[in-house]
């Protein structure tokens, strides 16, 4: 939601710096976004919703990769609804109001935060199950180790996005509306941009990339059987999201260092941003695709 306007908070920093030229620029560019964000959803929702069907009636709540799949496809489609809402903000066109703003932008971040953190608890349930499957073997534990560790995932990523749903806000721009996620203070302001880029992208980053090194090490070791590797779907899906987030956190890294004064807001900047943001969002339609090829 408001993510489509993150450069505006710069401006709203910045405001002795902001010209009507910025602006122009942001006009003429609002078609690909929106068309973007209308594309996924019309992916994404059919498909996202077709696998929570089946796991419902099929596999969910039997094993714990299948309790974790149900609730990533429940974020995918927490993130997805949000999409239409999202190209009507693109096209400075939202006419929904300041408290759909705020509901919008939490919803969106709910699920952009809570798919990250999910798709990061699968690959270390898979890394705990090849290396050390003693620490599953009390089904019960297990059961409960899954229930707890869901509500502690879901409990932090609301939180953060709450935080993030009370600053949505909508201005008006050459007498258009947009919502955007409006910060006052300038250390909350990096606060925040740093909270997300370490712990919903590095963190989740170094972990499964130490499981799967630590897989591959012992698979050439021979301690493991190389067929327990993660299967080249799994590991694709997982390089695709992260590949996928990845620019949005360094859009979130650089913008900390336009509001340090470290760097110049360029007009390239702005472009580049509207170009790579929108990709950002394909990540939601990897899962159900992946599934069905897996089911192929």
């Amino acid at each position: 939601m408001a993510l489509d306007s993150d450069s505006y908070d710069y401006i709203h920093f910045n405001e002795t710096q902001s010209s009507e030229t910025e602006y122009d620029i942001k006009i003429s560019e609002l078609h690909y976004p929106a068309a973007v964000n209308s594309l996924v959803f019309l992916i994404s929702l059919p498909a996202n919703s077709f696998l929570l069907w089946v796991l419902r009636t099929e596999r969910a709540w039997k094993i714990t990769s299948d309790i974790l799949l149900l609730q990533l496809t429940v974020s995918n489609l927490c993130f997805t609804v949000t999409l239409p809402f999202a190209a009507c903000n693109a096209l400075h066109r939202w006419v929904f109001g300041e408290w759909a703003c705020g509901v919008g932008t939490g919803i969106y971040f709910l699920g952009l935060f809570t798919a990250v953190v999910i798709l990061t608890a699968m690959f270390l349930h898979y890394y705990v199950t090849v290396v050390q499957p003693w620490c599953l073997s009390a089904q019960a534990l297990g059961k409960y180790g899954v229930l707890i560790g869901s509500i502690v995932m879901w409990v932090v990523c609301a939180a953060a996005s709450i935080k993030l749903a009370v600053s949505g806000r909508v201005i008006e721009i050459a007498d258009l509306k947009v919502c955007v996620n409006l910060v006052e203070s300038l250390t909350m302001k990096l606060t925040e941009i740093y909270t997300q880029i370490f712990l919903f992208f590095l963190i989740p980053v170094l972990i499964t990339s130490f499981c799967y090194v630590h897989m591959w090490i012992m698979a050439k070791q021979g301690r493991i059987n190389s067929q327990q590797l993660p299967s080249k779907l799994i590991l694709g899906v997982t390089v695709s999201t992260f590949l996928c987030l990845a620019p949005y956190s360094i859009h979130m890294f650089i913008q900390s260092l336009l509001l340090l004064d470290f760097y110049e807001y360029t007009h390239e900047l702005i472009y580049a941003w509207f170009v790579i943001h929108p990709i950002t969002h394909i990540y939601c339609c990897f899962i159900p695709l992946v599934h069905l090829i897996g089911v192929q």
